[in-house]
């Protein structure tokens, strides 16, 4: 079937689903103190089984994506979706707390399929002139994902279970398979006939091709230091009021970027170049917190405005993908690599900041400023790859 017009249904679709399977992460991360009181584990087993569901990615990200090009988009996708659906009704029956943190492994092949799969595919259901804005709302769907499990993740529990919430989590994802299963088949999507790639030898493939690595790089810049700008940028007010504000504040304003990215990579302005700019923006905003301290309005200003650029350096990383990986092939790759770098990104950057946190708030903004020099670095270096080709 000729693709004469971006297939906005199953974009809005796939998009849900890159939601549902962040909602793995959102889910235990909402519920943390009450599955801490539920098996009267120590805080330490419970944030492991948190972020044990991105080992998967920071494992197998890359050889994942050499190997969903031979089997197929649509069949991982759609495998990887009632996998998770299966995974959150074992979970939901209350299982002992072995069975519990095996089911989070398996539950990180489920998310680490859709996520390198649906980005592919949205991709492919939309014109060329859409790629961006489709990216742009694909990049979104972390942060959607934690803004709405917080929204219902704190009643539902409260006055009915855990249990009912991930019900409710798996019951999404079966709709969110029917439809697809309706609707996905008439997206064609190009499969590969290469032989087997070996572990070392698919990462040395991708990581020396700068078209599937170069995503990946800002992104891994960006991941470094945004989950803990969520974590401790509020915590640099001494104010409980300014502190609720940016807690529920941030995650928003950085949705607003990353959509914001989409649409100024599609009629403004290159992917590269905005990052460039996100990141310098960084420079100046994170200088500026140092200033703001004894004036809360400045502060929550300030801080918003700091997440709502590094939002669009996020979207701005995925919205790169089809600019400069021409082939579905590539694109696979390069998302692959995204989801390799940015698990890595997210898994050093917390402990780094906390260690450093003891030396003084200063230390946070030394931080970010050599990260966004470097990602600044990265980006000027894309915009020259790309004007040279």
């Amino acid at each position: 079937m000729e693709k004469n017009k971006t297939k906005w249904l199953i974009v809005f679709v796939l998009w849900l689903a890159g939601i549902a399977a962040a909602m793995e992460f959102a889910i235990f991360s909402v519920t943390f103190e009450l599955l801490n009181t539920q098996y009267s584990i120590s805080s330490f087993w419970i944030g492991l089984l948190l972020s044990i569901v991105g080992l998967a990615g920071l494992i197998f990200g890359i050889t994942a994506s050499i190997y969903v090009s031979k089997i197929g988009h649509k069949a991982v996708l759609l495998t990887c979706l009632l996998l998770g659906a299966i995974i959150s009704f074992i979970q939901a029956l209350h299982p002992a707390f072995p069975i519990l943190f095996i089911t989070r492994i398996i539950e990180g092949i489920s998310y680490l399929g859709i996520v390198i799969t649906a980005p592919i595919i949205m991709i492919l259901a939309s014109l060329k002139k859409h790629h961006s804005l489709v990216m742009g709302l694909w990049s979104s769907f972390f942060g959607t994902a934690f803004f709405v499990t917080a929204l219902i993740g704190k009643s539902i529990p409260e006055l009915y279970s855990i249990s009912v919430l991930l019900l409710i989590h798996a019951l999404l994802m079966i709709a969110i398979l029917i439809i697809l299963i309706l609707f996905i088949k008439k997206i064609n999507i190009p499969s590969s006939k290469e032989e087997k790639i070996k572990f070392l030898a698919a990462h040395k493939m991708i990581y020396s091709n700068w078209r599937t690595l170069s995503p990946g790089v800002l992104f891994f810049f960006l991941t470094f230091m945004l989950v803990s700008l969520f974590t401790f940028l509020p915590g640099l007010s001494e104010d409980e009021n300014i502190k609720n504000i940016l807690v529920i504040g941030l995650p928003l304003i950085s949705i607003a970027g990353t959509i914001a990215a989409g649409i100024l990579s599609q009629y403004f302005i290159s992917p590269a170049k905005l990052s460039v700019f996100a990141f310098t923006s960084l420079i100046v905003l994170i200088s500026m917190i140092m200033l703001s301290f004894n004036n809360s309005i400045l502060f929550i200003i300030v801080s918003m405005t700091l997440i709502l650029f590094a939002g669009m350096i996020q979207g701005s990383a995925f919205s790169l993908i089809p600019n400069i990986a021409l082939s579905t092939k590539d694109q696979t790759n390069a998302n692959g690599a995204v989801t390799q770098l940015g698990n890595l990104g997210s898994t050093l950057g917390p402990p780094v900041f906390s260690y450093f946190l003891i030396f003084g708030k200063s230390s946070i903004i030394i931080i970010v400023i050599l990260l966004s020099i470097l990602g600044a670095i990265s980006g000027i270096f894309i915009t020259k790859k790309i004007s040279g080709k």
